[in-house]
């Protein structure tokens, strides 16, 4: 377990996996090296660029199919990868909560109810339910980043995943050099990048230093 968090490494072998891997949990509590409930949250990305630029996310759909980086260290990006999210999201329903942070004390949060992510023969598909933010104590709000709110295709609702070296009509992956899911015209927001991660709060787009994606 991290020595300043509660985050732990588990085990786990959803039904149809394989083989069992690696994830990282966190939430519940506990302390010692031993969680005293049930982890709230697993953890499917972490893009620290500022922290770990030597983690590109600027990779190939097998890469992206099997996950990258470092899960077992605190500061590192990572990517879980796809075939696990199918997995995982395939067995119970999943809330996607995401955050992005310039400060460890100056946090944004958002949340996709009944997140999902379909097999490599739907070419990991996205769906969810809607959206929700959460503007309470340091968590200020963000806005819909996966819905366009203009007259471009940028919505990720059933969006399928993109590569550089599997990728749609608009070049979107290549052209971003990142991994992710996009519309005909892109997406308004990606959390896979190799520069720092953007969001869209008020309208604008706003940078940050950090992007988080959990499952819970």
């Amino acid at each position: 377990m991290d020595q300043y968090t509660d985050e732990a490494i588990y085990l786990i072998k959803p039904d149809g996996y394989p083989t069992p891997f690696k994830v990282k949990c966190s939430g519940g509590g506990g302390g010692g090296g031993h969680f005293n409930v049930k982890p709230r949250v697993t953890h499917i990305q972490r893009n620290s660029f500022a922290c770990c630029p030597s983690t590109s996310f600027n990779q190939s759909w097998a890469a992206y199919r099997e996950g990258f980086g470092d899960r077992d260290k605190f500061s590192c990006s990572y990517w879980l990868g796809n075939e696990k999210l199918a997995a995982m999201t395939a067995q119970k329903s999943y809330k996607l909560t995401i955050y992005v942070s310039k400060r460890h004390w100056t946090k944004k949060k958002a949340f996709y109810t009944n997140f999902s992510v379909a097999n490599q023969s739907s070419n990991f598909k996205m769906q969810y339910s809607s959206f929700e933010n959460a503007g309470f104590f340091n968590f200020l709000e963000l806005d819909d980043g996966f819905t366009a709110a203009n007259a471009l295709n940028q919505n990720l609702k059933g969006a399928q995943f993109y590569t550089y070296d599997y990728d749609n009509v608009g070049k979107c992956a290549a052209t971003l050099g990142s991994g992710w899911w996009f519309d005909t015209d892109c997406a308004r927001v990606n959390l896979n990048t190799d520069h720092d991660p953007q969001w869209y709060i008020g309208g604008t787009l706003k940078t940050f230093q950090h992007a988080y994606m959990y499952l819970e």
